[in-house]
């Protein structure tokens, strides 16, 4: 689902220290721009994948 797409104004904001993850998750098709934006808190900022 390219989410994306159909939500062309959609942003987040990326602290440096996340951008390793991000980039190499969208590098290997991991995940799409989509699940990092909806990831982020509610002032918009990914800060990073809560895993369990």
């Amino acid at each position: 689902m390219r989410q994306h797409f159909t939500q062309p104004r959609r942003t987040f904001r990326l602290p440096v220290q996340w951008f390793p993850d991000v980039s190499a998750n969208r590098n290997i098709g991991n995940m799409d721009f989509a699940e990092f934006a909806d990831a982020a808190d509610g002032s918009g900022t990914f800060l990073g994948l809560d895993e369990c």
